[in-house]
């Protein structure tokens, strides 16, 4: 196998498609902030062939909001921060 660098148009989809992942994953914690990598991975709709959710795909993702200050983690549970909370009211503003 050998591998090839991304074109532009290629690199700007996996990064859209990653975005929309971390928007999802964000909604979904601002209405159930104890789930589980389990939970959220089902509630996302992300599961392999036989159906078991893909936990390690919500774990990446929940540690991409962290890096980015959009959420935090305080004895289990996910608390959305002041930024987390502008980017979840400008979601809802636009898909209004």
């Amino acid at each position: 196998m050998i591998a090839k660098p991304l074109s532009d148009a290629a690199q700007e989809e996996l990064a859209q498609a990653i975005r929309f992942e971390e928007d999802q994953l964000l909604r979904i914690i601002e209405t159930n902030p104890k789930a589980s990598f389990a939970e959220l991975a089902k509630v996302a709709g992300w599961l392999n062939a036989k159906f078991e959710p893909l936990k390690a795909k919500a774990q990446r993702t929940v540690n991409r909001l962290k890096r980015a200050k959009l959420i935090a983690v305080e004895r289990g549970e996910y608390l959305i921060s002041e930024k987390g909370a502008k980017l979840l009211k400008k979601l809802k503003e636009k898909s209004q």
